[in-house]
């Protein structure tokens, strides 16, 4: 869809100096930027490397909090009060800062092997984000894993005789999943804005690629003269953002569940 080349530039001599900073037109139909870059374009291609990562990041910390959650609910005593003493020292942190931690120590690394550099980035703000929201991620399963495993299905797979592993992804989890759904809504939106705030900063997706958070960085000197460039990118972040909330409200409406099991 989009009309242009994301990383063409439109200057002179090839073309008029009018192409640089132009406003949204038919030709630039979100204007261009400073290097007369179709915004409208480089939106469109961004979008995929932001969603990309933030579902990647979202569904690894559902993984990881799915699992040490309700392996800790269900096995409860002293092991679940160590493991969610720990989850509560991890949610202490801000995610952003966990985050920019993280990438500013592994990032400035080279990749373990090869064929991973072209990735290595990338791997990192996915890991990064799972392990900011597995802890989260963790205590919501945790009270659905306590809730689930008094009920008299479970107990009866207990007579049963049957392990600790069939009971968690067999009997309790399928009592989950609407829960389960509603988490990972909820994790993906903050994993948008996460994604972007770390391309704003520089350390997402790096240029002359298109990034929304990058391309809100880039436009913060021509907001002014040129409020397009900024606005264009910010805009689809917020509009996804929102979507996304709206799709978890009528999933939690659909479900009869209230905001307080998925807060």
């Amino acid at each position: 869809m989009a009309p242009y080349s994301i990383t063409e530039f439109h200057v002179p001599p090839d073309y008029p100096a009018t192409h640089r900073l132009a406003g949204p037109s038919w030709t630039y139909l979100f204007g261009s930027d400073h290097f007369g870059r179709d915004v409208f374009s480089r939106v469109l291609s961004g979008g995929g490397s932001l969603i990309l990562l933030s579902l990647a990041g979202a569904l690894l910390g559902l993984f990881w909090g799915t699992l040490i959650g309700m392996s800790s609910g269900y096995k409860g005593g002293r092991v679940d009060q160590v493991v969610m003493r720990v989850m509560d020292g991890m949610m202490a942190f801000p995610a952003l800062l966990l985050a920019l931690l993280m990438l500013t120590t592994l990032g400035a690394r080279d990749a373990p092997w090869r064929w991973l550099e072209a990735y290595w980035q990338g791997s990192l703000i996915v890991v990064t984000i799972g392990l900011v929201f597995a802890p989260s991620a963790a205590r919501v399963m945790r009270s659905v894993t306590l809730q689930a495993k008094n009920l008299e299905f479970v107990m009866s797979a207990r007579l049963r005789g049957e392990s600790a592993t069939y009971i968690i992804f067999r009997e309790i989890m399928p009592h989950a999943l609407p829960t389960l759904g509603v988490e990972f809504a909820v994790r993906l939106s903050y994993s948008i804005l996460l994604v972007s705030s770390l391309g704003f900063l520089g350390l997402g997706v790096q240029p002359p690629s298109p990034d929304w958070g990058l391309m809100i960085a880039e436009g913060r000197q021509f907001i002014g003269s040129a409020p397009w460039i900024t606005l264009a990118p910010a805009g689809a972040v917020a509009t996804l953002v929102v979507g996304v909330n709206l799709l978890t409200d009528g999933i939690k409406h659909a479900r009869g569940m209230p905001r307080e099991v998925v807060g």
